[in-house]
């Protein structure tokens, strides 16, 4: 444990995180790649495949073949009561922000102030005043994963795609 908290070191402006696969949750074991950079003041997060589903496709296959049932899926959120909640109260008009902001396919690129807006609601990437912003941080992003040889700014990162799996891999309907 460190006595100290906050700023520890004041050179260091920005964390990167990065995500591939979390279980077998899409169609042949796709990924759903994000990669985010996290200021003092923004959170900039660049979808690589936003036709994709981030937390799973909705359905899949039961073991006889069958299609399961309407959100039977979302495999990239582990099973848990909050879940639950969200898909048996999604019709209810107050919980279905959350439900959409849980499983809902996200856009390309994602800009959010973390001190106006802690929760992460609000998508600045088509707010005029946060153009600058926004031009800064992708410059920056895409700098850094350049000089770190992220596969996904150099080449789409297909890579990732055709690492096998060796626990089972869930069937889900093939995508448009």
């Amino acid at each position: 444990n460190s006595p100290k908290s906050g700023i520890v070191d004041a050179a260091r402006t920005k964390v990167f995180s990065a995500r591939e696969r979390h279980s077998s949750s899409r169609w042949g074991n796709l990924t759903y790649p994000i990669r985010a950079m996290r200021t003092h003041e923004y959170l900039y997060i660049r979808n690589f495949r936003p036709e994709r589903w981030p937390a799973g496709a909705p359905q899949k296959f039961d073991k006889n073949g069958t299609l399961g049932p309407a959100h039977g899926g979302y495999h990239d959120i582990d099973a848990c009561p909050s879940l639950t909640f969200l898909i048996e109260n999604m019709n209810d008009k107050a919980i279905r922000p959350y439900f959409e902001l849980s499983v809902s396919k996200r856009p390309g690129e994602e800009l959010y102030n973390i001190k106006l807006d802690p929760g992460c609601i609000q998508n600045l990437v088509s707010n005029p005043k946060y153009e600058k912003v926004l031009a800064n941080h992708r410059l920056e992003f895409e700098k850094t994963l350049r000089e770190t040889g992220d596969p996904r700014i150099l080449s789409g990162g297909d890579i990732f795609e055709t690492y096998k799996r060796y626990n089972p891999i869930r069937k889900f309907p093939k995508p448009e």
